[in-house]
């Protein structure tokens, strides 16, 4: 877990629990409430005037969620959180985000550099959807997933569960028979392994022979340098 800031300012609220594939809140029900996840993951969806759906990131512990809530915007999100495992949160209406702020000002800091951090990730996904081949973006995609949700394995792989090839096609922004050509490919070449219950992706490796390739993406020599999770 990535303890930030913003977790030592906010007061404990009722934790209420999420079953699987529960809805948490969509365009036709918008988030009201900021919530902190506690345990599980949560995906977060965007949906484009058109109807087609991205996946934008998978929210994990200490990750917040329902952020449109309490950051103005010129047109609603057409957001959706979808829970992938058992999910407990804490939330906090508008209202208590701002009477807390005046107490703290601190707090502002906080979510605004949190925020400010998700949103130069999103900013790389784009840059790399709009300048990168659909090969590249699915090993991208693998990489930052494993890194962000995966668990380590003895053979040295991060193992994801629940997460489709048709869910990496979202993330990616491509069709999942693409995503799962690819994915051959890559588990003919030694980076992946995948069952119906899990994917291993061995991101180190895969990673470095990006590089050997000469597959450079933004945002990724930054996560090469940080450990993985586990």
């Amino acid at each position: 877990m990535i303890r930030h800031d913003a977790l030592n300012y906010l007061p404990s609220t009722r934790i209420v629990e999420f079953p699987r594939r529960s809805v948490i809140y969509e365009p036709t029900r918008p988030a009201s409430r900021l919530y902190l996840l506690l345990s599980g993951r949560v995906k977060i969806l965007i949906t484009s005037p058109s109807g087609v759906q991205m996946l934008l990131r998978v929210a994990t512990a200490e990750e917040f969620l329902g952020e449109c809530a309490v950051l103005p915007a010129l047109n609603a999100l057409r957001e959706s959180a979808v829970v992938m495992d058992t999910a407990q949160v804490m939330s906090w209406t508008p209202e208590e985000i701002e009477e807390r702020i005046e107490q703290e000002p601190r707090l502002a800091v906080a979510l605004c550099e949190y925020f400010g951090r998700n949103n130069a990730l999103v900013r790389d996904r784009i840059t790399t959807i709009s300048s990168c081949k659909t090969g590249p973006r699915v090993m991208t995609a693998l990489v930052q997933l494993s890194r962000s949700i995966g668990s380590p394995t003895p053979q040295g792989a991060l193992r994801i569960t629940g997460l489709t090839h048709q869910a990496i096609a979202e993330y990616v922004g491509t069709s999942r028979e693409i995503v799962t050509s690819e994915m051959n490919r890559l588990r003919r070449l030694g980076y992946v392994a995948y069952s119906r219950l899990h994917t291993d992706i061995y991101a180190t490796a895969l990673s470095e022979w990006m590089r050997q390739q000469g597959i450079v993406v933004r945002g990724l020599e930054q996560e090469d340098a940080a450990p993985a999770n586990g």
